[in-house]
């Protein structure tokens, strides 16, 4: 998706990983898929992988987890220093879950070519709630 100027910096991009979020948690993927793009959709149907990998993040290794929504969800926004590969930041939006201790983890790329920019999923995966503790640390250290 085709980012305009005003949307690069930290809270604009925190509203789109809203959308994702809000767009997930209606299990609305053709929509999101056609706003969003999905980096690993390999040729196939984007809509159908995001379901297939969010099913599987919910059951894979015996998990019987559903996606919590009424929780709120944590989305942070990174930035990546100047490089050649046109990486401008990432987004991350955790989304907790229910009979699991762990989250979904979207993530979203923006890139930057000229004064382009546009933002994709890049990757949907299951994250332990180890990687919760090591992120909720690492937030308390930076507001220090």
């Amino acid at each position: 998706m085709k980012l305009h100027s005003d949307q690069t910096e930290s809270n604009s991009l925190s509203i789109l990983g809203a959308e994702v979020v809000r767009l997930i948690k209606t299990a609305n993927y053709q929509e999101l898929a056609t706003r969003f793009g999905y980096a690993l959709a390999f040729g196939q149907e984007p809509s159908a992988v995001m379901k297939q990998e969010i099913a599987m993040c919910l059951s894979e290794e015996g998990r019987c987890a559903t996606i919590d929504d009424a929780a709120n969800p944590d989305i942070s926004v990174q930035y990546f220093k100047p490089n050649d590969s046109n990486l401008f930041a990432l987004v991350k939006c955790f989304l907790p879950l229910l009979q699991d201790p762990g989250e979904i983890l979207v993530e979203l790329i923006v890139t930057s070519e000229g004064l382009d920019n546009h933002v994709c999923i890049e990757q949907i995966s299951y994250a332990s709630s180890i990687g919760w503790a090591e992120r909720s640390e690492a937030q308390r250290t930076l507001r220090t």
